[in-house]
């Protein structure tokens, strides 16, 4: 493959575009996270039903199907949590990339066969 060089003139809002797509800028949009998300709802809104069942009719059913959801909503609370640190370790190191890339003004984006590079061309 042969050496391919972009200039990018506004390469803090290209870069912006390329890592943020997809709805990834928010981690409520994020692909990764809409599936645990909506399940986490969905259990612990089970759990409240489960609660309120539990209390009016004090049967042993609705007691034990309010313990199983209360245990299925905390592991899935845990899942969700650790999707949101690996969602949130990511973002806080694109943007401290990205804060750097702002205080320029022309970035050249070299593509090889063995690597891609982001040059600074205002660097001296």
């Amino acid at each position: 493959m042969e050496t391919i060089k972009i200039e990018l003139k506004n390469g803090f809002e290209s870069c912006r575009e390329i890592y943020f797509k997809n709805g990834q800028e928010s981690f409520f949009s994020w692909k990764e996270a809409q599936i645990p998300l909506v399940r986490t709802i969905f259990f612990l809104s089970c759990t409240v039903l489960f609660y309120f069942l539990s209390v009016k009719y004090s049967e042993i059913v609705w007691i034990f199907l309010l313990v199983v959801f209360v245990f299925i909503t905390l592991i899935s609370i845990y899942v969700l949590g650790r999707l949101a640190r690996q969602y949130f370790k990511w973002k806080i190191g694109i943007d401290a990339h990205l804060k750097g890339l702002r205080n320029y003004d022309t970035q050249v984006l070299t593509l090889t066969a063995g690597c891609v590079e982001l040059k600074n061309v205002d660097e001296t």
